[in-house]
This record gives structure tokens, sequence and C-alpha cells, in this order.
């Protein structure tokens, strides 16, 4: 068992068993990020930017995200710049975004009083 108060050598010795043994410096440790998990609610976030973009855009506070065949991006493009946004601001090493899957949800099956 090794003793953690004890630091370790900066310098080693390679090549003991031959005629030219080298001491060697270490690299500094690297250091690794404490884990971080940023976890989004794919259709929150998704029904968030598309209303709120297009609203701004109706109200003429925005561009329209309307394509030339008329489909709508707002939710693409507010996603996915939310999404760049929350990765600068918070760095984090894993990501999780989760989506509803259809049919009824196990809240709705637990409880068939609610409706969220």
């Amino acid at each position: 068992m090794s003793d953690q108060s004890t630091p370790k050598p900066t310098t080693v010795v390679i090549g003991t068993k031959t005629e030219h043994p080298r001491e060697i410096e270490l690299p500094e440790p690297v250091s690794r990020p404490a884990p971080r998990l940023l976890l989004i609610d794919g259709h929150s976030l998704a029904f968030r930017a598309f209303f709120a973009l297009s609203r701004a855009a109706e109200y003429g506070n925005g561009p329209a995200f309307v394509t030339s065949e008329g489909v709508h991006t707002e939710a693409v493009y507010g996603f996915l710049n939310t999404m760049a946004k929350m990765m600068r601001d918070h760095e984090p090493t894993h990501v999780v975004v989760s989506f509803h899957l259809g049919g009824p949800a196990l809240r709705s099956q637990e409880y068939e009083d609610y409706k969220g």
C-alpha cells in the first residue's frame, strides 16, 4: 500500500540494467476536469425555442425562420443555438438530451388525473 502523502519523484532512472542508465524528468500530471453532466429535456427546449422565435417574428421583433418551401425552422435553430450556448457556458464532460416517446407516459399510468 502506497503512502499518499509522499510526493511522486519528478525524475526517474531508466536503463538501469544497461551500460548507460539515464535520468529523465517526468512530465507534469494531466489534470482532468471534474465530471459535469448537462441534462436537457429536448421536447421542452424545442417547444420553447419554436414559440419564442415564431412569436418574435410575428410581432416584428426578429426574422422569420421559414424556408423557401414554407417549412418552419424556429425549433431547430433555437434548439441548436441554445445547446451551443449551454455547452460554452457550462463546459460539460457529458451531455444527455432526452425526448418523450410516443404513447402514454409512466406518470400518466401511475396517476390517472395527471394533465401535464
